[in-house]
């Protein structure tokens, strides 16, 4: 797009290469010097199908959500604690919209409940590596003796 080809690499980021150069002049401490430019999105024309393809396009990888949100005209900082508030307040009432991915699936329906008593995979492994790292030949006996018995590797 000609505003990341000519506009960025032309304009701003000359521009931002000055204003850091000029901090360090006036002895301005500089944390992070670099920045990110992303263009605003065009308006919608039929918003409906464009905002399912960003959905898409951030579920599947090829596009950020910070960057989903710079697009729309937002500070992500801000979008996202205003956002964390609407969800504190919902909570706080009891109320689940269908809109909330928290709860629901893209189809309106509610995600299966976790089973708080099942353990995650990952977290047994981790289990396992730990009590291996102990080093205490009773554990490692019974650990040999559940691989032995089809239990986690």
């Amino acid at each position: 797009d000609w505003r990341t080809r000519i506009l960025v690499t032309q304009f701003l980021d000359p521009l931002w290469r000055w204003a850091m150069e000029a901090q360090t002049i006036l002895g301005i401490a500089v944390e992070d010097e670099t920045t990110k430019w992303t263009s605003p999105g065009l308006p919608m024309i039929e918003p409906h199908k464009e905002g399912l393809a960003t959905m898409r396009n951030v579920r599947a990888g090829v596009q950020t959500l910070s960057e989903a949100i710079r697009e729309r005209g937002f500070t992500v900082d801000q979008f996202l604690d205003e956002l964390q508030a609407d969800f504190a307040k919902l909570d706080a009432r009891g109320l689940i919209l269908d809109s909330d991915p928290r709860y629901m699936t893209q189809a309106g329906q509610r995600h299966a409940e976790a089973d708080p008593g099942i353990v995650p995979p990952e977290a047994v492994a981790q289990l396992i590596d730990d009590l291996e790292m102990m080093g205490d030949p009773e554990i490692n006996a019974l650990l040999v003796a559940a691989r032995g018995n089809g239990g986690p590797a």
